[in-house]
């Protein structure tokens, strides 16, 4: 009987995403099956803002059964051999989190060939980062400080080139609990990271995980990239796009 729910959940979220403009299946090619006692959202994504439309459409579509979201990012090539693209992975985000004021306190590694390699050596106990690439899939785990460097880092990885999917596994230590303000903060915190953007020209305010972002800024590309951003932050579950474009 459990299963049957679950065939016919997984059967709403099919049509959910089939009727949700923010998905476009055709280009987005995600299936939804049911695995164990999970509906499982497996394929692919045009982009990052389509990946998460899909998986909040599913958890909302599912009520309190469980959902895996397992889509990733259509890659900008498909390789043979993904050694290259994965070692260019690794050096480029190494590079970002060696280079990030938030995390200079952090012992960080990579492990690469099954072997940890420090990066930076401090004291774990002062906050730690260890990350895998394996086929464009980075995988981060140890511990932070608060949700906002968890996020951040999450960040830095979907924005390194060549990465299609991103396992979040950092634990918060201290533990926090989520907020309105904190999801705020960080935020601007990310804006502020990325150099094709102005934030200063922005108002972002936060309800229940419902960001609405607000202001004028120079083109549509770079509306377009605040968009994108917000897309990749953990936590936002809605965007209510005011940016007005100046020309």
């Amino acid at each position: 009987m459990e299963r049957e729910r679950l065939q016919q959940l997984a059967k709403a979220v099919r049509a959910a995403l089939e009727r949700d403009p923010r998905v476009n299946l055709h280009a987005s090619p995600i299936r939804v099956t049911v695995e164990d006692e999970l509906i499982v959202l497996e394929g692919e994504a045009e982009d990052i803002c389509s990946k998460r439309a899909a998986a909040r459409i599913a958890h909302q579509v599912a009520g309190q059964a469980p959902v895996a979201d397992r889509v990733r990012l259509i890659p900008a090539e498909r390789p043979e051999q993904h050694d290259e693209i994965d070692g260019r992975i690794r050096d480029e985000l190494a590079t970002a989190l060696l280079d990030e004021p938030v995390f200079r306190d952090h012992d960080l590694g990579v492990v690469d060939k099954g072997e940890r390699r420090r990066l930076r050596d401090l004291d774990p106990e002062d906050g730690e980062i260890t990350f895998v690439v394996d086929h464009g899939v980075v995988t981060l785990e140890g511990r932070v400080r608060s949700l906002s460097h968890r996020r951040l880092a999450e960040v830095l990885a979907w924005w390194t080139a060549g990465v299609v999917a991103v396992e979040n596994r950092l634990q918060v230590s201290p533990p926090e609990e989520e907020n309105d303000g904190e999801l705020a903060d960080a935020i601007a915190l990310i804006l502020e990271r990325d150099p094709m953007v102005h934030p200063e020209d922005l108002t972002i305010t936060v309800r229940d995980r419902r960001v609405r972002v607000s202001g004028s800024l120079a083109s549509a590309e770079e509306k377009a990239l605040v968009l994108r951003d917000l897309c990749y932050i953990p936590g936002v579950h809605e965007i209510e796009d005011r940016i007005e474009v100046r020309h």
